[in-house]
C-alpha cells in the first residue's frame, strides 16, 4: 500500500538550493530549442536557474539554451510550467565563479536602468 505524504508550502520553497533575486525591471531573453526562438521575460534568477514568463508558447523540453544579450547563454532544461511561466534549471557548471558572474550580468543587464530588488529568502 502506498502512503501519501503531504508537503507544506514552506517545505516546497525550502527545496531551493540557491537564493533567488527577483528582477525589478523588464529583462528579456529567449530560449532556443531546435533552432526555434521562444521570447521570454526573465522574472527572477538564482545560481541554479531562472523563472521565465513566455510571451507565446513554452518550449516542451529537451536540450534548451537561455540566451541573454549581456549575460550570454545558459544551457538547461524546463523543470515546471504553469500558465505560460516556466522554471528553467541551469545545467551543471564546473566553473562556479563564471556562473556567478554570468548571473550578476543577467541581473544588471536589463532592458532599462532600474535597480535590482533584494534577494528573496
Amino acid at each position: 500500500m502506498h502512503a501519501l505524504r503531504l508537503v507544506t508550502t514552506s517545505q516546497v520553497f525550502n527545496r531551493r538550493r540557491s537564493k533567488r533575486c527577483v528582477l525589478d525591471r523588464r529583462t528579456t531573453g529567449q530560449v532556443i530549442q531546435g533552432g526555434r526562438a521562444y521570447p521570454c521575460v526573465i522574472e527572477d534568477v538564482s545560481l541554479g536557474g531562472a523563472r521565465l514568463d513566455f510571451e507565446d508558447a513554452v518550449p516542451d523540453g529537451g536540450e534548451l539554451v537561455l540566451e541573454h544579450a549581456v549575460a550570454g547563454s545558459f544551457a538547461g532544461r524546463i523543470v515546471w510550467t504553469k500558465d505560460g511561466v516556466a522554471g528553467f534549471q541551469f545545467a551543471p557548471c564546473e566553473d562556479s565563479l563564471g556562473r556567478e558572474l554570468q548571473c550578476i550580468a543577467l541581473m544588471v543587464g536589463s532592458d532599462d536602468t532600474q535597480s535590482v530588488r533584494q534577494p528573496v529568502p
